[in-house]
């Protein structure tokens, strides 16, 4: 495949626009996956992917691959690499991405200090963050997310070593200090290997993680949940009601599991290369009992309790992954150089934008803007 396309900017610019806008990540609530340890006891991590420093002991870091993360046998899935590489590969894809993620509305918002969170929440659901990553090799990366809408899927590497109070306080993304009411959703990646103990520690969390960003949703996620019924996608029961709730990433998406209803789902397992239903017989402790199990101990199923118990306006649920899903918009992973306009497209030569947090991670490549200009020669023609 052609990787460098001379004759980009003697393009029209609607063309070019809609070249940009192909890049950009879908208008839905995106997956962002990062790892997460304590550098003063934790060991074993890849230090050279670090994202940035977390207040005290805390960092993240890029995923690792294992047999139970949502990154087994792929590359990184986050919806963060999708289009960063926009914010520097020359001041025309820069100016697509201001617009895209509405830079000046959000300035002018963060400027007015009355709003309360929910406020700030309800108005600012879109409101991106962007931060940088450094490789080993020196170079920075960027990448945004939506602290308010997307989905944080964090892989402590020793639940015992991680103070979630500490983290939520101190860490940087959704930040008060940067305007945002924090990280609103949550998640941890369920082990069936998970020792009874664990229930005890994942309490302590979302007591921990309520008392600073109250409202938050605190999710399991079970890769092995299937539905018995594909209909009725996407819905979720809480304590707040039904609302449609979808997180998306990579053609996957990861759906809401209505922990009243486990005859509606079940568990399968991979044997010869296919997945298959488990045998009832060992579905004895799964990812539905162990969250409700939790909510019992939260209170968070009853109509009364004391407020010193029950974690402050906290929702504890269970995601389930679901394959195949298609977005309407098309998406691309495009890397950019630097160059003081849009001339000859490469890839992979970053510099630093402005207003940004320090942090280090490796990036996706993808197809060149050559390889979109073939997709649009249909429409080119059509059009013209």
């Amino acid at each position: 495949m052609v990787r460098k396309f001379h004759r980009f900017p003697d393009l029209p610019w609607e063309l070019r626009d809609m070249i940009w806008n192909f890049a950009l990540r879908p208008n839905i609530p995106g997956v962002h996956v990062f790892k997460l340890y304590n550098k003063t006891t934790d060991h074993g991590v890849d230090r050279n992917v670090d994202v940035f420093d977390q207040h005290g002991s805390l960092r993240l870091a890029a995923p690792q691959n294992n047999k139970t993360s949502i990154t087994r046998n792929r590359d990184n899935p986050s919806t963060y690499l999708i289009d960063g590489g926009l914010w520097t590969a020359c001041k025309e894809s820069n100016l697509v991405m201001k617009r895209n993620f509405n830079h000046q509305k959000w300035k002018s918002l963060l400027k007015d200090t009355n709003h309360s969170p929910s406020e700030l929440i309800e108005k600012g659901m879109d409101m991106p963050q962007t931060s940088y990553f450094t490789h080993h090799n020196g170079r920075q990366y960027f990448f945004t997310v939506l602290p308010h809408k997307d989905l944080f899927i964090f892989q402590p590497q020793n639940l015992w070593t991680i103070d979630w109070f500490e983290f939520c306080r101190g860490g940087r993304l959704g930040s008060p200090v940067r305007g945002f009411a924090g990280i609103r959703n949550i998640a941890l990646e369920f082990n069936l290997k998970w020792a009874g103990d664990i229930e005890e520690r994942i309490i302590h969390m979302v007591k921990d993680t309520s008392d600073v960003i109250p409202g938050v949703n605190i999710w399991m996620i079970d890769y092995t949940l299937r539905r018995r019924d594909s209909a009725a996608v996407g819905q979720q029961s809480t304590s707040r009601g039904h609302e449609s709730v979808a997180f998306r990433f990579k053609g996957q998406q990861l759906i809401p599991v209505d922990l009243s209803r486990k005859e509606d789902w079940i568990e399968v397992e991979e044997v010869n290369g296919k997945y298959v239903e488990k045998p009832s017989a060992v579905w004895w402790r799964n990812s539905i009992d162990f969250v409700n199990t939790v909510r019992e101990e939260l209170f968070l199923d009853r109509d009364f309790t004391f407020e010193e118990i029950r974690p402050r306006a906290v929702s504890v649920g269970l995601l389930a992954y679901v394959s195949g899903f298609h977005s309407s918009t098309s998406i691309f992973w495009l890397s950019y150089p630097v160059e003081g306009r849009a001339s000859t497209v490469t890839k992979n030569t970053f510099v630093k934008p402005h207003n940004s947090v320090k942090g280090s991670m490796a990036v996706d490549n993808g197809p060149s803007p050559a390889a979109i200009l073939v997709y649009l020669l249909p429409i080119i023609t059509f059009t013209g």
